[in-house]
């Protein structure tokens, strides 16, 4: 088997979190870490990727040694109205 990719997931919303089932889901990558601003949705990413780093911040992902793929980058970050997440702000 191929060596798998590192990469990070930044933001684990709707398209974060689709992102990430279909990179486990092909066996090329391994997500080492996930960033999230909003805490309920942290705390959704912990069983869903195992072993992953969990980030209240992006930093430390920018920081490491993380492929970060144009695929594994969301920007959604903010998830569901059902994680009770601040929708008010605006990414660009």
């Amino acid at each position: 088997m191929a060596k798998k990719v590192r990469a990070g997931i930044l933001g684990y919303g709707r398209m974060g979190r689709g992102f990430a089932a279909a990179m486990q889901e092909s066996g090329l990558w391994e997500i080492a870490a996930v960033y999230d601003i909003c805490a309920p949705v942290r705390e959704l990413a912990r069983p869903q990727v195992l072993g992953a780093a969990i980030y209240d911040r992006p930093e430390p992902i920018f920081s490491g040694r993380y492929v970060l793929p144009g695929g594994a980058l969301s920007r959604d970050p903010l998830g569901g109205p059902e994680l009770k997440c601040n929708t008010d702000k605006v990414f660009r």
